[in-house]
């Protein structure tokens, strides 16, 4: 009987260091729960039409974000424990590291987001009820072009260049206008397109 009782007593006293052990584990955030307070993102990623916003929340009151473009050296982005803001010089073609940091000295990032600027062609507002649209698009070609078809038929030319936005005002009821985007004026094959209706 008296092994009986001091095993339960060297058990009582294992479960007891057991429990006090497990306590002061979930009083202890893990790096892995400190990592997940300080989170950064970006959308839409790949960024099509050379911008994405970046949002962030950190648990320095002082936290910075920066940019780097293609490796280069890193710029302030912006600052603050936590916010969103937009970010309008995304080229096609090129990376940008977006790297959280604890303070505004670009050193020891706790979190980063990589923004790739892509070839792309949208409209705004599509559709569109006033009859006029903005035709936004980007590519790595100098020499890209946008054209426009109506219905299917033969495409025009709408614009040119690697980058742009222009007002296309002649949409009308109930046709469909396809904005086709081309790496140059001898290009068949379109690099994107949107299709905007009234």
């Amino acid at each position: 009987m008296r092994a009986r009782g001091v095993a339960i007593a060297a058990c009582s006293a294992l479960c007891a260091w057991a429990l006090a052990f497990a306590g002061v584990l979930a009083a202890s955030p893990s790096a892995a729960q400190a990592t997940a307070r300080n989170t950064i993102a970006a959308s839409p990623d790949p960024a099509r039409l050379g911008k994405t916003t970046i949002t962030w929340r950190s648990t320095s009151s002082t936290a910075a974000v920066f940019v780097s473009e293609d490796g280069h050296a890193p710029l302030l982005f912006a600052a603050g424990p936590s916010g969103n803001s937009v970010a309008a010089f995304i080229v096609a073609g090129h990376t940008y590291r977006f790297s959280l940091y604890p303070s505004r000295s670009p050193r020891n990032a706790v979190a980063s987001v990589v923004v790739t600027g892509a070839t792309g062609i949208g409209a705004s507002p599509n559709p569109a009820p006033a009859g006029k649209t903005t035709i936004t698009w980007q590519s790595t070609s100098a020499a890209a072009v946008v054209r426009v078809s109506v219905d299917g038929r033969g495409d025009t030319l709408f614009a040119a260049g690697a980058t742009g936005a222009s007002v296309a005002s002649f949409i009308g009821a109930g046709a469909s206008y396809r904005f086709s985007l081309y790496a140059s004026s001898h290009s068949h094959t379109a690099l994107a397109s949107v299709v905007v209706k009234r």
